[in-house]
């Protein structure tokens, strides 16, 4: 598959976009992005910090122009707003059903603030998964995933949570589980609990198989758009120290470390190390 995504500038939307892609697409897809009105410029400032708080680097971009050659490479064309659509199906020779706007559409953040910024990001995030979405979906923890939960506990933590523990957490009010799927198989899961306005994430547990493809981000993101959604002020987690893929995925999606809890761990004994993310709600 062949992807281009288009925004008017290309220094802000479409290149986040097009990072986003590429860390959720296929082996073998191909995504590159272009503008409507283009000068050569690189990624504003503000579009580089936001996708560097995720662990993207667009420090390398430069601007260029949408044209015939590329709306003809691609397979799909994703833009920002319908006046985009419409401007894209007017000026090239293109099928309609080939240009998607993403999401409800995505507002330009420029000359606004970060937090501005962070929220196009998301938002794009967002679409993007929905886009490339065939790669696998996340949706609530249901009892039909209770036994793949409990097998994915054993596989990756060496206290696992048992099936009948999981299958409480179904009655639980505080309770908010997401779980990533592909064609019926469970490929991970996230168990959150929400109390007054903080979520407190217990565990994020990947299949060996599945690692590397995005979903760990994209059960994340899900949890920060709950957090969004419902005014909550703070996710917090622990993990083990010596966990060090985690730690960087954490850190990747803008959690923060606060402190340590000694001796938190057990088989074998290990300090924890308390990650939160905090909704932001101003510059």
């Amino acid at each position: 598959m062949k992807r281009l995504v288009v925004c008017t500038g290309n220094t802000c939307r479409s290149p986040m976009a097009k990072a986003l892609v590429e860390r959720f697409q296929h082996p073998g897809d191909e995504v590159q992005s272009a503008g409507l009105s283009v000068t050569g410029e690189a990624a504003s400032v503000l579009a580089v910090l936001a996708m560097k708080e995720i662990g993207i680097d667009l420090s390398f971009h430069k601007s260029q122009m949408i044209t015939a050659e590329l709306v003809a490479w691609a397979d799909e064309i994703g833009v920002m707003t319908p006046a985009h659509k419409v401007a894209v199906t007017s000026l090239f020779d293109v099928d309609p059903d080939k240009v998607l706007v993403l999401g409800k559409g995505i507002p330009d953040p420029f000359g606004l603030s970060l937090v501005d910024y962070r929220m196009t990001r998301d938002q794009l995030h967002k679409a993007i998964l929905q886009w490339v979405g065939a790669a696998f979906a996340v949706g609530p923890m249901t009892a039909d995933h209770i036994e793949a939960l409990a097998a994915l506990e054993r596989e990756c933590f060496a206290d696992p949570w048992s099936e009948q523990g999981l299958r409480e957490e179904l009655d639980n009010p505080c309770a908010h589980f997401l779980v990533a799927e592909q064609n019926g198989k469970v490929m991970g899961y996230l168990g959150a609990h929400v109390v007054a306005d903080e979520m407190s994430i217990t565990n994020v547990a990947v299949t060996e198989s599945c690692r590397r493809r995005g979903v760990a981000h994209a059960l994340l993101l899900n949890a920060k758009l709950y957090a969004e959604e419902h005014d909550l002020y703070r996710i917090t987690l622990e993990v083990r120290v010596s966990n060090e893929p985690a730690i960087r995925l954490y850190e990747s999606e803008g959690f923060v470390k606060d402190g340590i809890r000694p001796g938190f761990y057990s088989h074998p004994t290990e300090d924890a190390a308390i990650y939160s993310w905090y909704r932001a709600k101003g510059d």
